[in-house]
């Protein structure tokens, strides 16, 4: 006789006081939140396989804390930490099991192993902990889009959505809806500052990461392929160090340039050179204006407006040249 595995399972989910207790105790970390803590861990679990379709995503929470608990009231001691990692590890085997109960059905009286193996009570191979801490940042991603206000929420998720050229046409279609909505300009980008590990101090330590002229690649690209279809002004920032990196930014379409990391590390007279070098070579090669410039390499404008998409990456591979 042959039945769905997740009926042959419910009646095992039930915990005894000691079971649960221990779990409760694990999940606080010697600090009473008196549940608090449990309940946001199965509100996590609950939206961990929620996003993943899950139809019974409640019932595969309950699974998974249930699993850990067995694991503790039998004497069992888990050492990876936080808690929550743990938790995402064994969520990921509930899933897996949960993705092939779809697919097969299995004896009413074949053995079903509900606890996790021993290797995974001492501790988690490096790949696995690797998923799971993908997998608790996503869960602190989806917490802090729900704390945003529902017009947010929308811009962020519309901003990351799709690939390619998909990805290309949202995003000037959100610059568009930007001016729309009132923006007088736009400035492209500004750049997330990333922690860091001090090796010698064996810690984390909020560090400043000077910018290099090639991080000006990606807003230099947006802004090219912006100019000219939004009437709003465009700021280029990040990457600007030198003159020639002002004109690049100016050539393809940028109103204003924007300097900091050159400045923290030549001083404030550098503003001086790099205005003498742009001059300079504006007169050498006879632009009485920056107007006369701006934008003549924008998408818009130059002549191969596909040097700009993905559909340049082929041809940058095959004019690479390496120097011997």
């Amino acid at each position: 006789m042959h039945a769905p595995i997740r009926e042959t399972t419910r009646g095992e989910r039930a915990l005894t006081p000691l079971a649960f207790k221990r779990l409760l105790e694990w999940l606080d970390g010697g600090i009473d939140s008196r549940g608090e803590t449990y309940l946001e861990m199965r509100r996590r679990l609950v939206s961990y396989f929620d996003r993943r379709n899950r139809l019974s995503a409640d019932e595969l929470a309950d699974e998974t804390l249930n699993r850990i608990a067995r694991t503790l009231e039998q004497g069992g001691v888990i050492r990876v930490t936080p808690p929550a990692r743990y938790c995402y590890v064994v969520a990921r085997f509930v899933l897996l099991e949960d993705v092939r109960r779809e697919r097969m059905h299995v004896r009413v009286d074949a053995p079903q192993r509900l606890d996790l193996p021993s290797e995974w009570r001492r501790g988690l191979p490096e790949r696995e902990a690797g998923l799971a801490l993908r997998e608790q940042r996503l869960d602190c991603l989806d917490c802090c889009l729900q704390k945003l206000q529902p017009e947010q929420r929308e811009l962020v998720v519309e901003y990351y959505r799709d690939a390619l050229r998909q990805k290309i046409d949202r995003r000037r279609h959100m610059a568009k809806r930007l001016v729309q909505a009132g923006a007088d300009g736009l400035v492209l980008f500004n750049r997330f500052y990333q922690p860091d590990v001090d090796l010698d101090e064996l810690d984390v330590r909020p560090r400043i990461h000077l910018s290099t002229p090639q991080t000006m690649r990606l807003p230099m690209r947006w802004i090219a392929i912006l100019h000219g279809r939004i009437e709003a002004s465009l700021a280029a920032t990040g990457g600007v160090h030198t003159h020639e990196d002002v004109l690049k930014m100016l050539l393809v379409g940028a109103d204003a340039t924007m300097l900091c990391s050159a400045l923290l590390k030549h001083g404030i007279g550098h503003l001086g050179r790099v205005k003498a070098d742009l001059i300079r070579w504006m007169e050498e090669h006879e632009f009485s204006s920056v107007s006369m410039l701006k934008g003549s390499l924008s998408q818009k404008s130059c002549p191969q407006p596909d040097d700009y998409e993905r559909a340049n990456y082929t041809k940058a591979l095959t004019g690479y040249h390496v120097k011997l």
